[in-house]
């Protein structure tokens, strides 16, 4: 009689485990729930306001070479360019999450070789302009959008803060034409002006 009732003592273990696992999953869904940052979602040409500041995405286009320091580079997709307005409310904005995210969750983070800002500063009470430049696969450039924050997603930091996502609003069309471009410019710099992007003429080797 002994056997039976260590195998219904085994169930009963097993049982008991299964239930507490589910308690455990619970409750990191509902911390990752509790501690998930909150989307202020936007589109091109309408400002999205935050609790910290203002941002609008105004323009967006697109280069096959980017010149910054008299260096031209070449991007291995396309450097998608989205132009950002913004200002602080309080206090100086400082971007520390900037990145794209496709309709299927892949990412992209700003060029380190394309010579424009990684992130962008605003100060309280001013607005200010910059230039985002994204190294972004011609295939992908279509529906994209543009998420901001004041913390860096990297390290927890926009745990139950506000962040925008902005609609590029790029339709079909303006998104093949953008997949296709061959232009070259000089790396646009931020300030307190609108800067328009600045064709250069990139120099051919001769054989």
């Amino acid at each position: 009689m002994a056997l039976p009732l260590q195998r219904g003592l085994q169930a009963a273990a097993v049982i008991a485990a299964m239930a507490l696992a589910h308690v455990v999953d619970g409750a990191l869904s509902a911390e990752d729930d509790i501690s998930a940052p909150f989307l202020r979602e936007g589109v091109r040409g309408e400002p999205v306001v935050l609790e910290y500041g203002e941002l609008e995405v105004l323009d967006v286009d697109a280069a096959q070479y980017l010149s910054h320091l008299r260096e031209s580079v070449q991007a291995s997709g396309r450097f998608l360019m989205v132009e950002v307005a913004g200002s602080g409310a309080d206090d100086q904005l400082v971007t520390g999450t900037v990145r794209l995210q496709d309709e299927d969750g892949r990412t992209y983070a700003t060029s380190a070789k394309a010579g424009c800002p990684r992130t962008l500063t605003f100060d309280a009470g001013l607005t200010g302009y910059g230039w985002l430049c994204f190294d972004v696969p011609p295939s992908r450039i279509d529906e994209l959008d543009l998420v901001v924050g004041r913390g860096s997603d990297i390290t927890d930091g926009t745990r139950r803060d506000e962040v925008a996502v902005v609609d590029l609003d790029l339709d079909g069309a303006r998104a093949a034409e953008l997949a296709r471009t061959t232009a070259a410019y000089v790396a646009p710099q931020p300030g307190l002006v609108r800067q328009e992007l600045d064709p250069v003429e990139l120099e051919v080797a001769q054989p």
